[in-house]
């Protein structure tokens, strides 16, 4: 098995730490969240073998070795808030429905509140955006620094599509 299904780049502390993640969310939700993240997002945009290499390098406690101070900078400067603002996106949904045998339900606690649907739309598109700037700065890190990522370039046939070159997608409608 791959390490970057088993390993996470970001943990929950540091994703209640810089978004607005309530310290009080279940941690089962936010693993999830990081793990649709990393295993989906991350690993379209950055390819499996970097995104396998970060993983390896952090599962062994090897990230802080001075020969792997490039990959240190890279998840520590670039991926972590890529990561952090796309568990923001991707918890809201498990957040707002549970699927339970009954079918799928909106939980609504009787001290609080909860957003409409279009109230959490307009949260994951604000997270997405944010996720969208992290993955551009990513992309644009590692095409200035093409020579200390070689896994970048060295994609394997099973990565997802994806052109180095090009910049993640953004939410700009143009018509």
């Amino acid at each position: 098995m791959r390490k970057f299904k088993e390993v996470f780049l970001v943990d929950e502390q540091t994703v209640k730490q810089r978004t607005i993640v309530n310290t009080n969310v279940e941690a089962h939700y936010i693993k999830s969240a990081i793990y649709e993240t990393q295993v989906v997002d991350l690993q379209q945009l950055i390819g499996t073998n970097l995104l396998d290499k970060l993983c390896t390098l952090k599962g062994n406690n090897e990230i802080d070795l001075p020969e792997n101070s490039n990959y240190k900078e890279l998840l520590e400067d670039y991926i972590e808030d890529y990561l952090c603002f796309g568990v923001v996106k991707n918890i809201q949904l498990l957040l707002f429905a549970k699927i339970r045998n009954a079918g799928v339900t909106n939980y609504a606690d009787a001290t609080e509140n909860n957003l409409s649907l279009k109230e959490v739309q307009y949260i994951i598109q604000n997270a997405e955006d944010k996720v969208n700037f992290f993955g551009n700065r990513i992309t644009q890190y590692l095409s200035t620094n093409a020579s200390k990522f070689k896994e970048y370039y060295n994609r394997k046939t099973e990565d997802l599509p994806h052109n180095p070159y090009q910049a993640v997608s953004n939410s700009i409608y143009l018509g």
